[in-house]
């Protein structure tokens, strides 16, 4: 998967992960809120884990490529992928 993603283009903000990241940032407010439920953020988690990790490789900035390396650190994604491999 790295191998594909060093693969393409990035234009940050003008790419497919700033749009996903501008939604999911926006859809993450919305759960802390309680105005929408948990469930509708852990079924978009295989999207939000690639968005991370594309912006990790291939963002022209660094503070984003720093960012998305550091979220993608939480604990959380070891269970998701381990979840994941069990589907």
């Amino acid at each position: 998967m790295a191998k594909v993603l060093r693969l393409l283009p990035c234009n940050w903000p003008n790419c497919c992960c700033y749009e996903h990241y501008a939604f999911f940032d926006v859809m993450i407010d919305e759960v802390l809120a309680n105005r929408m439920p948990k469930e509708a953020l852990r079924g978009n988690m295989p999207i939000i884990y690639c968005m991370l990790r594309c912006m990790a490789t291939n963002c022209r900035s660094r503070n984003i490529r720093v960012q998305a390396a550091a979220e993608l650190l939480h604990p959380i994604w070891k269970e998701e992928k381990r979840s994941w491999d069990h589907e």
